[in-house]
């Protein structure tokens, strides 16, 4: 459960995140991103870590007048009970979006590719049922099964994009603008909101040890730039823009290609260890994040709330919404919301932490 004197690192954080966020960069938002953007994806990708390189500036800001503080006690002292309760309130509602809109992926992928005849509602309390349980033991231990889990999945990332190199054609990557910049600042809002999901560093301050710094966070928007990049530049080399565009799961596709010489084929079940692992730390992290924010100090009281918030997950979860529907769901309002959400959080920070500044300068 929530404990209030955990502390973690920031090279912790980087790591936390990069699993986290980069669950949803590198597969969450690639059909939406080729479908949006086609073969120009990738430069939105890249223009919209050159924006993100800006808006770090912003986050880094709020960290600073904040004082690392918890963000409830702030927007407490700064705004009063009742507006920061509104607040934190709507964020909580944000992360609770994040964490079903993940399940939800989750269930559908493993529905549609592996787990064919098993009912969506015993997997649901399955994968609601791990998270909580890891949810409930801390920021320290969601943080040292993180590190368990990471190096594999990189291990095995790296291990299918080389070996899908025989399998990929780059030339199939160009030319780009070739419908102009429209496509391009069309993806920007998708890949964009996978950036914009570092937001979550300003829930996390007050568990920073030490000072948060710039390049680290940089450094973590280019790993997450190249996990995004890394899923659509393969997609689009190996199955061209056209049938990229018309895939459901195109990171998935690429453990399908995959083979060990001639005797050893289907290891795309490597790719269940990195999708569940993902999801794991990501919906865990989501959990913990919803429950710090309202700053119970009951044990009971938390581990009843943790548990009514995956209550509500299971039934949100089991509303009968089917795969296409979810995904005109996601494009068309969830990720632009998202976006703008994150957005317009960081600047309402900022403008309150600026205005209570001036105050006191005047």
């Amino acid at each position: 459960m929530v404990q209030r004197d955990e502390k973690i690192n920031v090279f912790h954080i980087v790591l936390l995140f990069v699993t986290s966020i980069g669950l949803f960069n590198h597969v969450m938002i690639i059909p939406s991103l080729l479908s949006a953007a086609g073969r120009d994806a990738w430069m939105s990708v890249l223009f919209s870590f050159a924006c993100f390189s800006l808006w770090l500036f912003v986050i880094l800001a709020i960290n600073r007048h904040t004082g690392q503080q918890h963000l409830h006690e702030w927007l407490r002292q700064q705004a009063g009970a009742v507006p920061a309760a509104i607040i934190i309130f709507i964020i909580g509602l944000m992360l609770f979006t994040m964490a079903a809109v993940t399940i939800k992926d989750m269930i559908n992928w493993s529905n549609i590719t592996y787990l064919t005849n098993t009912p969506p509602l015993v997997l649901t309390v399955l994968y609601i049922g791990l998270c909580v349980l890891l949810a409930s033991t801390g920021l320290t231990t969601i943080v040292l099964v993180n590190n368990i889990l990471l190096p594999v999945v990189v291990l095995l990332g790296f291990f299918v994009m080389s070996g899908n190199f025989p399998n990929k054609d780059y030339s199939l990557l160009f030319p780009v603008f070739e419908h102009g910049y429209r496509p391009v600042l069309n993806g920007m809002i998708y890949s964009g909101a996978g950036l914009a999901e570092v937001f979550l560093l300003v829930l996390l301050q007050h568990r920073v040890k030490g000072r948060i710094r710039y390049w680290p966070f940089l450094v973590l928007g280019l790993i997450l730039t190249g996990l995004c990049l890394g899923a659509l530049m393969g997609s689009l080399a190996a199955f061209g823009p056209l049938e990229s565009q018309s895939m459901r799961f195109p990171a998935f596709e690429q453990w399908a290609l995959l083979s060990l010489g001639r005797f050893v084929e289907h290891v795309d079940f490597f790719a269940i260890y990195q999708w569940f692992s993902g999801v794991l730390i990501r919906v865990s992290l989501l959990f913990y994040l919803i429950i710090d924010l309202t700053q119970l100090s009951d044990r009971k009281k938390r581990r009843w709330a943790l548990l009514t918030l995956a209550g509500v997950m299971a039934v949100v979860n089991h509303w009968p919404v089917s795969d296409m529907q979810y995904v005109q769901l996601l494009q068309r309002t969830y990720l632009p919301v998202s976006l703008l959400a994150m957005l317009g959080l960081s600047v309402f920070l900022t403008a309150l932490a600026l205005l209570k500044r001036r105050r006191v300068l005047t």
